[in-house]
């Protein structure tokens, strides 16, 4: 998976100097080192675990100390009725937006999203 992100790199130019080079071979060695994180938010249970599962996962989310250059947070939320959505964030507005897929439909897009970890933040 981290070759998917291997770029080719511009032939430097002859003002740009050896600095500029390491920077920006560094700069794609991060891009390529960078791992993705999962979270998984909801619950089928009922409304009161449904509604924890977020609020848990925004605090997370919303920690300072991340490292979004090393780590990439994505989420996978499953609702009441059983749908799962994969919204760009947990605030309102995107959870209201993101589409509504079947449970086989997200399995197979956590497949094809290819997370090296996940962060489970659900209630049974």
């Amino acid at each position: 998976r981290a070759f998917d992100k291997v770029q080719v790199l511009p032939q430097p130019r002859a003002m740009a100097g050896p600095a500029a080079l390491v920077a920006q071979v560094a700069r794609t060695c991060q891009e390529v080192q960078r791992k993705r994180v999962l979270h998984l938010v909801g619950s089928r249970q009922d409304e009161f675990y449904h509604d924890l599962s977020v609020l848990y996962a925004r605090a997370c989310d919303a920690c300072q100390d991340l490292d979004r250059e090393r780590f990439e947070f994505l989420f996978a939320v499953v609702h009441m009725d059983g749908t799962w959505s994969f919204p760009s964030g947990l605030d309102d507005k995107s959870l209201a937006a993101a589409e509504r897929i079947p449970f086989a439909g997200a399995i197979a897009r956590i497949g094809a999203l290819a997370p090296d970890v996940m962060v489970p933040h659900m209630f049974c």
